[in-house]
């Protein structure tokens, strides 16, 4: 399985920098105004203070990101400069969404061997606007969190022990709500230490990610503000303490509540004497218990059974895209954005089971809502039912609700029911 990631597809690579370069040339000079002056605004503190104090500012972001921060701030070289470039800046995430679209077509040609028809498919996730509108309009990261992810989700489930807790490393150093797709990087790879167990090789693995972790803290902790990096961690929990920021999810089905509401509405409030940010997580627990059945009963079989360990890529990449999709719909606190991480999933599954209808809901449902906060496209129909909080909320829904039919092959147990019988 080495092949896998070893052979270079040196063409297709170059036709995804077409790809890029193309997006660059149309790529509006910054995102969403008040998210992109942010971002300039903490590249200017990095280049006036030091990258290693830029935690003095108030920025709430992991640690990773505040290196191409750093970086761009030191490319630019004045305080104009950084915030005349900001296009710079924001395409750096762009490349990420690239190189998804590239691991995707390493996926899909590793099933059907046929290099240009894999490239085609891949197109399917760079190409769809819905999803690159993050990118390229809002100018968030959620891309390459979504990068790094899938990275590492392919390296654990193809045996890649070290790759995938790196990559799994990374994408928490990104982004905090990458934690969520921690029990299934790590049955994964458990899968692979079962397989193979080397005590020797397993601690040099952890050693090695242990390094990695204090490489990425060094420049905080010269300046001793690592406290002021854990306050961001802590502070991430309940930092905004309210239902929803425009997360169009289950909260709009079940309050009246439209996005200014929410947003002002706090999570605090009691129902049934449980707090509705409470009522959340466990909605969202338990939803997730089911989404991760099929690894729960492999291991139980494993354990009790001896049945040797064995995950089916297909629920596999529909469990990878039920956790950030149930994530998203039952907790409180949410943004609009935070559904991104599950669209590579979507659109792989898609192609490799041609199971198209999850993934274009859900990029609808993405769009609508994005563009119903920044109006980007200026659209004049915003009052029309695509854009209202419950229509996309149901689309959410609906797409969970196939994945989870499909997970547990409830049509297919109705068409083997019904089917007509032989006589």
């Amino acid at each position: 399985m080495n092949y896998f990631f070893s052979k270079i597809h040196f063409k297709i690579i170059f036709l995804f920098v077409l790809v890029f370069v193309g997006y660059i040339i149309f790529m509006p000079a910054y995102g969403f105004h008040s998210d992109a002056i942010v971002f300039g605004k903490w590249a200017q503190f990095a280049l006036k203070e030091g990258h290693g104090k830029i935690y003095r500012y108030n920025i709430d972001y992991m640690p990773l990101y505040t290196y191409p921060l750093s970086w761009y701030a030191r490319l630019q070289g004045s305080d104009f400069q950084i915030i005349k470039n900001l296009k710079q800046l924001l395409s750096f995430t762009l490349i990420f969404d690239m190189i998804a679209g590239y691991l995707l077509f390493l996926l899909i040609n590793q099933h059907i061997q046929n290099t240009l028809k894999s490239f085609l498919w891949s197109l399917l996730y760079v190409l769809n606007l819905m999803i690159i509108y993050n990118t390229i309009f809002w100018g968030q990261i959620d891309g390459m969190v979504a990068c790094v992810l899938f990275a590492s989700f392919l390296f654990s489930f193809y045996g890649h022990l070290f790759w995938g807790c790196l990559f799994f490393l990374l994408a928490i150093n990104l982004k905090l709500q990458a934690a969520i797709f921690l029990p299934i990087i790590a049955v994964l790879n458990f899968k692979t230490v079962t397989e193979d167990f080397n005590l020797l090789k397993f601690a040099k693995i952890i050693v090695a990610l242990a390094l990695v972790q204090l490489l990425i803290l060094v420049p905080f902790i010269r300046t001793h503000d690592l406290p002021l990096l854990k306050h961001v961690i802590k502070n991430s929990f309940g930092k905004y303490p309210f239902l929803s920021y425009s997360a169009f999810n289950f909260w709009f089905l079940v309050k009246d509540v439209n996005a200014y509401t929410a947003s002002v509405l706090r999570d605090s409030e009691l129902f049934w004497g449980v707090t509705l940010n409470r009522w959340g997580f466990i909605l969202f627990c338990i939803s997730s218990f089911f989404a991760l059945f099929h690894f729960l009963k492999s291991l139980f079989m494993f354990v009790f059974q001896k049945v040797a360990l064995h995950f089916s890529l297909e629920k596999t990449l529909i469990s990878t895209a039920l956790v950030p999709l149930l994530f998203f719909f039952f907790n409180t606190q949410m943004h609009e954005r935070y559904a991104h991480p599950s669209f590579i999933f979507l659109v792989s599954y898609a192609i490799l089971y041609k199971k198209f209808t999850p993934y274009i809901l859900a990029s609808l449902a993405y769009f609508f809502s994005l563009e119903s906060v920044t109006q980007f496209c200026n659209l004049g129909i915003y009052d029309s039912i695509l854009f209202k909080n419950k229509f996309i909320a149901c689309l959410y829904l609906i797409t969970i609700i196939y994945l989870f039919a499909e997970l547990f092959e409830i049509p297919a147990f109705f068409k083997k029911k019904f089917a007509p019988q032989k006589v």
